[in-house]
């Protein structure tokens, strides 16, 4: 009767790990589409302020994680008032009451109706979602191999199945263009300023992290070994850099600041 539920519940977590695999997935080829065509806002060339310019500062009126950023409504309002918009925290982050969230640049004077428009635009909840956070996902599968390495669990398979799922995951990742921080309007002109997750931190952090925990298994480095040999098969030129220190991570020489590279 243990085997038989000890077999139910090792299915339950494979099966949970697949979800998550390929919910993760399919959000990483919405948002980080092989072609930019016509995939989401048109891409503006870049924007920057220049010394002097107005701006209003709006605080974060209530804590949680960033879990949502509807675009196409901040894009439409820094149109309407000829304005840009800059969101100081990338998907996925935890605010706190007060912390800044996002930065108006205009001459003009927010009514009640801009603030709840603009404010409205970016939802903050008590736990990360999955709608726009890629590195969401790839936490959940982190984490599941770190309880599965832990002594007290010891469950190789388990982390085995979740590095599998981050494979086929960064296998795509590391093929596409990387999303602008600059989304245009429809004449060309930046209204948006964003923060796009990085695929380069993301795969170091991920690299970093099951590498310190699974280091003495007798699975767990190999699988990364290959997960990263296989990457630098396919990926495209601006994330060589990324996987080439993910290589070094697994030798104990990555650097940490492989997203400045």
């Amino acid at each position: 009767m243990a085997f038989i539920r000890l077999i139910t519940a090792s299915m339950r977590v494979a099966n949970a790990i697949s979800d998550i695999g390929e919910e993760t997935l399919d959000l990483a080829k919405r948002l980080y589409p092989v072609r930019t065509d016509d995939a989401g806002p048109v891409q503006g060339p870049g924007w920057s302020p220049r010394p002097g310019d107005p701006r209003i500062a709006l605080s974060a009126r209530t804590h949680g994680s960033l879990v949502w950023i509807n675009y196409k409504k901040l894009v439409r309002w820094a149109r309407e008032h000829d304005a840009v918009i800059t969101v100081d925290r990338a998907v996925g982050d935890f605010v706190v009451t007060g912390q800044p969230l996002l930065r108006v640049w205009w001459d003009g004077e927010l009514e009640d109706s801009d603030l709840t428009t603009i404010y409205s635009a970016c939802e903050l909840r008590t736990e990360r979602e999955l709608h726009q956070d890629v590195a969401f996902g790839l936490r959940q599968l982190v984490d599941i191999a770190d309880r599965a390495l832990s002594p007290g669990i010891n469950d190789p398979a388990t982390a085995a199945q979740s590095i599998q799922e981050l494979h086929r995951i960064f296998r795509y990742l590391v093929t596409v263009v990387e999303p602008s921080p600059y989304i245009a309007d429809e004449d060309g002109h930046v209204r948006v300023v964003h923060r796009p997750q990085n695929i380069s931190t993301m795969l170091d952090e991920v690299v970093r992290e099951i590498h310190f925990y699974g280091s003495e298994s007798a699975i767990v480095p190999r699988l990364l070994q290959e997960m990263v040999e296989d990457l630098a098969s396919v990926a495209s030129d601006t994330m060589i850099p990324a996987v080439e220190n993910a290589a070094l991570i697994l030798r104990g020489e990555g650097t940490e600041d492989v997203a400045q590279r």
